[in-house]
């Protein structure tokens, strides 16, 4: 019986330090720019500027 609960113990140990390095990196998130920055030519007529970022790696 204890050899079940610690084969179990251990698969979900071992299950949870493998799923953590992403967790650690943190959750995706959105940065909303308003005003949009004037100077910069490639913007200009937006309302607003939307950056998507998971893992700090852009997205979209």
């Amino acid at each position: 019986m204890f050899s079940r609960i610690r084969t179990v113990a251990l698969a979900a140990l071992m299950s949870a330090a493998l799923a953590s390095p992403a967790l650690a990196k943190g959750p995706p998130w959105i940065s909303i720019e308003l005003p949009v920055n004037p100077y910069d030519r490639t913007m200009q007529g937006a309302f607003l500027l939307v950056h998507a970022f998971h893992h700090q790696t852009p997205v979209g």
